[in-house]
């Protein structure tokens, strides 16, 4: 309000802040375009700059969004090798988003540009007209919801904050300590082993407790966390959710930690019983021909393995129940990243506008030829004049289908199914009986709602914007 040069008394404030805001705004808007003008009066290389479109200088920005968004997405897709050669795009859920978004920073104004060439030379691009303006609607409805959600967040920050980090302190935190110490006992009447549940036990405490420590600092920054979060909501809806399911992993790791420590060791478990099993039988694998065949064992091998088999099979439930126990926490995550992931995937890739023109205006969405036959005239009808009759005619009559709404939503119906079977079908079930680590969604399963292509270079890009405003009339 100082910036405009406005002092406010207790009545402005209670009736009148918008209109003077509004007062002070237009004058400095008037100070501005009488700046600019005698600044034009002095350079006159500045009025044929001035004389160019809005549209013409929007489109010269965009030769260096384009650059921009070449360089993030080099950030974005570069591998660390701290991570195992690993880039931000496979491990961030934010990190996705931002790629999609900078994806189409590069490629809407070769599509836009594409449908503006094809409308002036007469020759429309059904395909890119439809899915440039889908995405734009997307981005605008994200974009609305993204400002109401954001106002939310920003004016309830502090509660947020304090209900957020109530929630994970007490389902992270206290129930996960209070669950590893009701294991160290015999849980439901379960008689486990003794040294091997209060070795487990302990060692998870400690990393739990450590874990504590580190996180305590973040318990001030939370309501900022929040407050960051809600402003990321001018961004859209989206960039919130990512935010979110960022900050769910983040603030799970220690979860994951446990569940992998157990995984691996119910896993590794698995596998040696099961070669000491068909030790008992007199075989073994062929590792060089997939396959399992006889084999002659001494005594000796006999007595070692038969020990080996009975002491990991007297220690297997204890190992089992810590594995069971961290690997339902693992499903109840993947769960949420799950369902982070189906808003993310409606507000990103959602066939909103092939659907308003399916509704509206259903010859606009063309979809299959179809062809009937009309016979017309009779021999015995007579003509126009006396005497004559009307010959036998067949019209072939060419009229359009348009596109049915399971063809619409048919990649949609193939990406749903392909989540349904990674999170609800039997690999789940397999991977949970097996110790096999259970992992998300690969970040690639888009591929068929999110191919946005290849796109022209920077300088490719550079020379179309410069032959369309040539061909507009901007020349030197």
């Amino acid at each position: 309000m100082k910036r405009l040069g406005l002092r406010l008394t207790g009545t402005d404030r209670a009736y009148g802040i918008a209109r003077r805001i509004r007062q002070g705004l237009l004058v400095r808007g008037r100070k501005a375009c009488k700046w600019v003008q005698a600044l034009t009066r002095r350079r006159p290389i500045l009025r044929k700059v001035t004389r160019i479109p809005g549209w013409a200088c929007l489109t010269l920005l965009l030769v260096p969004a384009r650059a921009l968004a070449g360089i993030i997405l080099w950030i974005i897709h570069f591998t660390l090798p701290i991570l195992r050669g690993a880039s931000l795009r496979s491990i961030s859920t934010t990190a996705q988003q931002i790629d999609i978004r900078m994806r189409q920073v590069c490629t809407w104004p070769y599509h836009f540009l594409r449908i503006r060439e094809g409308h002036r030379r007469g020759d429309f691009l059904p395909q890119e007209y439809i899915r440039f303006y889908n995405d734009v609607w997307l981005l605008a409805n994200d974009i609305i919801i993204g400002l109401a959600l954001g106002a939310f967040l920003i004016g309830n920050h502090e509660d947020m904050g304090n209900l957020v980090w109530g929630w994970v302190d007490q389902y992270t935190v206290q129930n996960m300590e209070e669950m590893i110490v009701w294991l160290k006992g015999w849980p439901a009447g379960l008689k486990l082993n003794s040294d091997l549940d209060g070795f487990l036990g302990d060692m998870l405490l400690w990393l739990l407790h450590f874990w504590i420590v580190c996180i305590s600092p973040l318990r001030q920054f939370a309501s900022t966390i929040i407050l960051v979060i809600g402003f990321s909501g001018f961004m859209g809806a989206s960039m919130v959710i990512s935010l979110v399911s960022d900050l769910l992993s983040a603030l799970t790791l220690h979860i994951y930690w446990f569940y992998i420590a157990a995984a691996r060791i119910f896993h590794l478990q698995l596998i040696v019983q099961y070669s000491l099993f068909n030790l008992f039988r007199g075989k073994k694998r062929n590792v060089l021909r997939h396959r399992i065949d006889l084999c002659d064992y001494d005594l000796d091998q006999l007595l070692l393995g038969t020990i080996f088999f009975t002491l990991l099979t007297f220690l297997f439930p204890t190992t089992f129940v810590y594995y069971l126990t961290f690997a339902m926490a693992r499903v109840l995550i993947l769960m949420a990243y799950a369902t982070a992931e189906s808003f993310l995937t409606f507000l990103n890739h959602f066939p909103l506008f092939p659907v308003m023109l399916r509704v509206k205006d259903p010859k606009r969405l063309p979809g299959e030829e179809r062809h009937e036959g009309e016979e017309r005239g009779d021999e015995g009808e007579e003509g126009g004049r006396e005497g004559t009759r009307m010959p036998h005619v067949v019209y072939l009559r060419l009229s359009n289908r348009p596109t049915a709404f399971r063809a619409i939503f048919e990649d949609y119906t193939r990406l749903w199914g392909r989540a349904g079977a990674h999170y609800l079908g039997g690999g789940l079930a397999w991977s949970l009986v097996t110790g096999q680590v259970i992992r998300p969604l690969a970040d690639n399963h888009l591929k068929d709602v999110q191919d946005y292509g290849t796109w022209p270079s920077l300088r490719d890009f550079y020379g179309m914007i410069r032959q369309v405003l040539y061909l507009d009339g901007f020349r030197e």
